[in-house]
């Protein structure tokens, strides 16, 4: 049974969910429904936890960074949220679901955000900020690291990391690497991981 935290963290949640997604996404109907992927490797897509995403925004300054990517952006939610609350200018999001890319690039019609339908896999990194929200295949994750293994600039930020993700980036090459436990029951938050990872 919950207990008062607990209950008082997943009422939050539910709120703030319903509230920012009426602010920030069109397609109410559409983004509710969670898309199975086309590839087995990938995952499939559905919704973030946006207190998790607002806890995981106070260990880096998001608001500096020229150009942010998401990195298999569903149906838009933390593009449009970080454009609505930061003002970024160059926001990009790769998703390769079919049915959620097309839902996403309706929610960001208008608002200067692109939606691509290309892997992220067959793209080099660049000097941006990555963001990886779990889930995420650890597979994967460790394939882009190695196929950009000589590229150095970016930062990775993976929100919900789970151990295999830990490993992969334990594993890779990178110039910094933080790793922080986020604990706050009020807000629906009990011991995810947060990793940000400079390369």
């Amino acid at each position: 049974m919950l207990n008062i935290p607990n209950k008082i963290g997943a009422l939050y949640n539910i709120l703030l969910n319903s509230y920012l997604d009426i602010i920030l996404v069109r397609n109410l109907n559409d983004h509710t429904k969670i898309f199975k992927s086309e590839n087995k490797n990938h995952a499939s897509c559905q919704s973030i936890n946006y207190s998790l995403l607002i806890e995981s925004l106070k260990y880096f300054d998001i608001k500096n960074a020229d150009n942010v990517v998401d990195v298999g952006s569903g149906f838009g939610r933390i593009v449009l949220f970080l454009k609505w609350k930061y003002g970024i200018s160059n926001i990009t999001g790769y998703e390769i679901n079919k049915t959620a890319n097309k839902v996403s690039r309706k929610n960001c019609q208008g608002k200067g955000i692109k939606i691509l339908d290309e892997d992220i896999l067959d793209s080099k990194l660049t000097h941006c900020v990555y963001i990886l929200f779990n889930p995420f295949n650890g597979l994967i994750l460790e394939e882009l690291l190695y196929k950009n293994k000589e590229i150095t600039g970016f930062k990775l930020v993976f929100i919900n990391a789970y151990e295999e993700h830990i490993a992969v980036f334990k594993k890779s090459k990178y110039k910094d690497l933080q790793i922080h436990v986020l604990h706050n029951l009020y807000k629906g938050i009990e011991g995810k991981k947060l990793v940000i990872a400079e390369y």
